[in-house]
């Protein structure tokens, strides 16, 4: 049985078939990033732009 810095040192140096576990671990983790992007789309760089252009138009108004 490995002791706990064996474990550790496996995850990042690898030995037999230890790179592939890790490239695994880097695949799901950018799909899980690229779903997770999908399903929070972040608001675009223009929005608080658009949101100072209304709040302007509206004192025109007034």
């Amino acid at each position: 049985m490995k002791s706990a810095s064996e474990k550790i040192k496996s995850l990042f140096i690898p030995e037999e078939g230890g790179g592939a576990d890790m490239q695994m671990v880097i695949d799901q983790l950018k799909l899980d990033s690229e779903r997770e992007i999908k399903n929070n789309p972040v608001r675009s760089p223009q929005g608080p732009d658009e949101d100072e252009e209304e709040e302007e138009e509206e004192s025109v108004l007034i």
